[in-house]
């Protein structure tokens, strides 16, 4: 068996491993440039702090900020998750009339659209909840 041969064989198992890898890799370079700026900032407030100057509020908002301290849980707006929920609905649905046409109708491949359309019904539920909790506090 030549090497031609052997990737031939192999093509299939490292395409997808490989596609795999991309995000992975992303996610680690994001980390890591942030770990560096981190350590950056802090290397410049030791620096400040050893010569006697005032370390500037900005800056440690920056720092703040970057390691999540003045960080809320981020919540979606009402308007943000309907449209979500619509969006999921719409794809559900045009997934399962797409797949039902396309397909020979003893097959159930059609249901692959479930998937979509349960996460759209769930996303309304979330969005009616979080819509009467918010009529409910008129603080908010």
């Amino acid at each position: 068996m030549d090497f031609g041969t052997t990737l031939k064989h192999l093509a299939p198992f490292v395409i997808p491993i490989i596609a795999l890898f991309i995000p992975i890799v992303a996610v680690v370079m994001s980390y890591l440039s942030r770990m560096r700026r981190n350590a950056q900032m802090h290397e410049t407030v030791r620096h400040m702090v050893a010569q006697g100057q005032p370390v500037p509020s900005e800056l440690i908002q920056a720092l703040k900020a970057d390691t999540g301290g003045d960080k809320k849980a981020a919540s979606w707006s009402t308007e943000a998750q309907f449209r979500a929920a619509a969006i999921n609905v719409a794809v559900g649905l045009a997934l399962m009339l797409f797949l039902s046409q396309l397909l020979d109708a003893e097959k159930s491949v059609w249901l692959v659209g479930c998937i979509p359309l349960f996460i759209g019904v769930a996303l309304l539920i979330a969005w009616s909840i979080e819509k009467r909790q918010k009529a409910s506090k008129p603080d908010a």
